[in-house]
């Protein structure tokens, strides 16, 4: 199956790029959405739209882990954001290839699925699938709820829009619309697991990766959204948020998050995200992720870092003064990073892979410790992204790399993808070439460490 450079989707054609053995379809819109709208139908256009350029972001605040990550790429940002990107393969495929579909993290506020960090070249290439990374509204505009302005979990309802459009046009890039697996990071990967709660999803994906999702935090409640919704209000003082300038809404939002955060800012917990028992969640999944009406028959690889919380507490000044203490400091510090970073990350994420084993899907678990020759923050939150896209441009100067040489990053990174890529095609993450990776039961330990 040849994917021609040109594809008709149903609101238009679109003309890829070649880029190496790859080609890019970007910025395609998906769907279209006013101000606290949900997402409706794409608009349609005449003509070929040029497919070498990605859609806007989401208008955003600064990133807040640049120390650890670097500094994302500068982008143009829009409230009409709602647009995804395609890679495929350049060679031919004789049948439909596997579709992944990626939602970036950020903690609900910040990043783009169109970042050079998650280009899908060598996902798509090595592993002989179809990548899709989509952006979604962010924050205020997607996860404000406030009576009478906005209700809440548009960002989620976007998500499950990029996925309709998926299905209902990936055929024509030599994607196969029954085999789709979604994956996420951080909010992403949380995302996923409120795709995974919502009936109105199902039939959407057949698989699902969640990595390093803040599964101990579960979904907002409607009270708790609700106050954050009032702090917004409040911040803006006397500007109707149905009218304020993207900047407005911008300052309101970090000012809540300060007042929110309390002294010393140690409350980072994300305001915004997804909401139990606001459309199209249940309700009360914000108790336990686990909890929540899941889908026996999603396949799921689901996993965190060693040390998830350094990536934040290492950039805390009020923690660092602690971990400076003489004699007891680091020892308090790296205790404060195992207690949380188990709360929030590694046993809610267990909780989540017993309960769907417990229902009947393969389940696989894994832990990812690598950490460079030269520590910068341990194996922290979101160090194995590199591993899973393997963009050396987009990532060799990354400080939580620690300078590694690139070449060391590769060869972990190539089993990762293999394991990603293959569990899309069959449920199961196992390669020949290596080692074996047991399917999860509900008690059992780490399957894989990724080191």
């Amino acid at each position: 199956m040849n994917t021609p450079v040109s594809v008709a989707v149903g609101s238009g054609v679109v003309e890829g790029v070649r880029a190496g053995n790859a080609l890019h379809y970007r910025g395609i819109p998906y769907a279209h959405a006013e101000r606290f709208g949900a997402p409706g139908p794409p608009r349609p256009w005449t003509g070929v739209r040029d497919g070498s350029r990605h859609g806007p972001d989401c208008p955003q605040a600064p990133f807040r882990i640049a120390a650890v990550m670097g500094e994302p790429q500068k982008c143009a940002e829009s409230e009409d954001c709602l647009t995804l990107s395609v890679t495929t393969p350049l060679v031919d495929s004789s049948r439909p290839r596997p579709v992944m579909v990626w939602f970036h993290g950020g903690a609900y506020v910040v990043g783009a699925g169109s970042h050079e960090w998650y280009r899908g070249d060598r996902l798509a290439v090595e592993g002989d699938v179809v990548v899709v990374s989509a952006n979604y509204r962010l924050g205020v505009f997607g996860y404000l709820r406030l009576e009478g302005v906005s209700p809440g979990n548009l960002g989620l309802l976007d998500q499950m829009a990029a996925l309709a459009w998926v299905k209902a046009n990936i055929a024509a890039f030599g994607g196969d619309p029954a085999q789709v697996t979604v994956f996420g990071e951080s909010a992403g990967g949380h995302s996923v697991t409120a795709l995974l709660s919502s009936t109105e999803a199902r039939g959407l994906f057949r698989r699902a990766i969640v990595q390093s999702a803040h599964l101990g935090l579960g979904f907002s409640t409607i009270r708790g959204a609700e106050r954050v919704g009032r702090v917004v209000r409040a911040c803006l003082g006397d500007t109707d948020p149905r009218s304020a300038s993207v900047e407005a809404l911008l300052a309101a939002q970090e000012a809540a998050a300060s007042k929110l955060a309390g002294p010393g800012g140690l409350n980072s917990s994300p305001i915004f995200g997804p909401i139990a028992g606001v459309h199209p969640l249940p309700a009360p999944a914000e108790a336990d992720i686990a909890r929540a009406i899941l889908q026996p028959d999603v396949d799921l690889l689901i996993g965190t870092t060693r040390s998830e919380m350094r990536a934040f507490f290492d950039t805390n000044p009020s923690l660092a003064r602690l971990r400076r203490l003489p004699l007891v400091g680091r020892a308090l510090f790296d205790a404060l990073v195992r207690a949380v970073t188990a709360r929030v990350f590694t046993a809610p994420a267990r909780r989540l892979a017993d309960a769907q084993a417990k229902g009947g899907a393969a389940v696989y678990r894994y832990l990812f410790e690598w950490t460079p020759p030269r520590e910068a923050f341990g194996a922290c939150h979101t160090i194995d992204l590199p591993f899973v896209f393997g963009d050396e441009a987009a990532w060799h100067a990354s400080p939580m790399l620690g300078g590694a040489p690139w070449k060391d990053v590769d060869v972990l990174g190539r089993q990762m993808r293999r394991a990603w890529t293959q569990f899309a095609r069959h449920g199961d993450p196992n390669a020949p070439e290596d080692p074996a990776w047991p399917r999860h039961s509900a008690g059992a330990g780490v399957g894989r460490r990724f080191r």
